[in-house]
């Protein structure tokens, strides 16, 4: 028997998700199936479920439904803003006003004198 690299000759697990019938799945290839999930036991395991293949979760049974409930009132139809006008100031702050009448105000200086800066402006 020779030593390992690293961890690189362990045996892991492989997620594969839901079991595809035409897919080729070696040792330890995890699937789902109708909602349980099975690992294969060896490389090349044939159909899922078979004996090839070890549960590991089963799916449960489905719960009690619960208690109709009554549908609320139809609330207001959402509006949504659109910008109405824009405008940059003395101090180079962007001004967005918006069709409800809020504002915004982004500083846009501190853009510019990076700008300046990375490409060496004056």
């Amino acid at each position: 028997m020779r030593a390992g690299r690293d961890g690189k000759d362990a045996l892991n697990f492989r997620i594969e998700g839901t079991c595809d019938p035409a897919a080729k799945y070696r040792r330890l290839s995890i699937v789902t199936l109708n909602g349980s999930s099975f690992v294969a036991r060896h490389d090349n395991p044939g159909l899922c479920n078979g004996d090839s293949w070890q549960l590991l979760a089963s799916a449960g049974k489905r719960g009690q439904q619960g208690l109709k409930g009554e549908r609320g009132p139809i609330g207001p139809l959402a509006i949504t803003p659109r910008i109405a006008s824009t405008a940059i100031d003395a101090g180079y702050n962007l001004i967005i006003l918006y069709t409800d009448n809020a504002c915004d105000t982004i500083p846009l200086r501190p853009a510019f004198e990076q700008f300046q800066m990375e490409t060496g402006g004056t």
